[in-house]
């Protein structure tokens, strides 16, 4: 494949003004381990991937008019390669920075990003099993479908109190409750983001529609068939991710218990069949 020519990588201000409107922070471990990988891009990329925010990182710089690419970037490997390492290294360091100077020092995010990594790697897997679509795709919504929740939390000290309240009731009203506490709920908040890295529309719908259940009866075609396949991936794998994140313990998934029937429908597949898609789905990812 030829790679593209682009421009070279902004440094200081320019990077910082880029991705810094919507950055949340990096996970804590993450400097130590690109520290240990020793300049080598592909093992530094192979983490990166793991990290919601320095994947969104990745994207925002590699997507902007800065490059003025001809086609948005998908991958984050991709975007890896073609920035190059030290705009990479700009790039972490720039996100590292506002970590420690932003608004979510004493909160704690281990929950999102463990949840956004199981989701991210589950809708790869789903995706290889089923045949069909990019597990690039795949693997970049499942990362960033909740990136909304982090910068909620930010900006409202009560935000994770509620809405972990919401989710231990009942998760079929969590966008509602958004709205009535803050007149905005973290799913239309990760498609205005998702915007800014110039991310695939339907993946940007995906993540707009997730809590939205006249379109998780996938009875409209406002948006196309893409559209609708990437949020039944989205929303299978964020099933199969729940019922496993915790093995042994009762945790009712209410919105799944509304929207799977249809979701069937739409897929063409029956209950029976999606419990062997997941349980192939589970021995490939080890989550037992």
């Amino acid at each position: 494949m030829v790679r593209p020519t682009i421009n070279p990588p902004p440094e200081g201000a320019d990077l910082n003004k880029l991705i810094h409107s919507y950055s949340i922070p990096p996970q804590p471990h993450i400097l130590s381990d690109i520290q240990n990988a020793n300049d080598d891009l592909t093992a530094i990329s192979s983490i990166i991937i793991k990290d919601v925010a320095l994947s969104s990182g990745l994207l925002q710089t590699i997507n902007s008019p800065y490059y003025g690419l001809a086609n948005h970037i998908t991958s984050i490997q991709q975007a890896a390669v073609l920035l190059g390492l030290k705009a990479v290294k700009n790039i972490i360091n720039c996100q590292l920075l506002q970590a420690e100077s932003g608004n979510y020092k004493n909160k704690n995010l281990s929950d999102f990003w463990q949840s956004a990594t199981d989701v991210a790697n589950t809708a790869a897997t789903l995706v290889n099993i089923l045949g069909f679509g990019s597990t690039d795709e795949a693997y970049t919504l499942g990362l960033f479908h909740d990136y909304g929740i982090p910068v909620l939390m930010s900006k409202h000290k009560d935000y994770q109190t509620i809405i972990q309240a919401a989710y231990n009731f009942d998760n079929t009203h969590i966008t509602q409750i958004e709205n009535e506490h803050y007149a905005t709920n973290h799913a239309v908040l990760g498609y205005l983001i998702s915007r800014t890295w110039k991310l695939p529309e339907h993946l940007r719908i995906a993540i707009r529609d997730h809590h939205n259940f006249e379109r998780l009866s996938f009875k409209r075609n406002d948006y196309g068939t893409e559209a609708d396949t990437m949020l039944a991936i989205l929303k299978m794998s964020e099933h199969i991710s729940h019922i496993h994140s915790a093995p042994g313990e009762d945790q009712q998934d209410n919105e799944w218990s509304i929207i799977k029937s249809d979701l069937f429908d739409f897929m063409g597949i029956s209950e029976p069949d999606f419990i062997d898609i997941s349980d192939s789905v589970i021995e490939k990812l080890n989550l037992y």
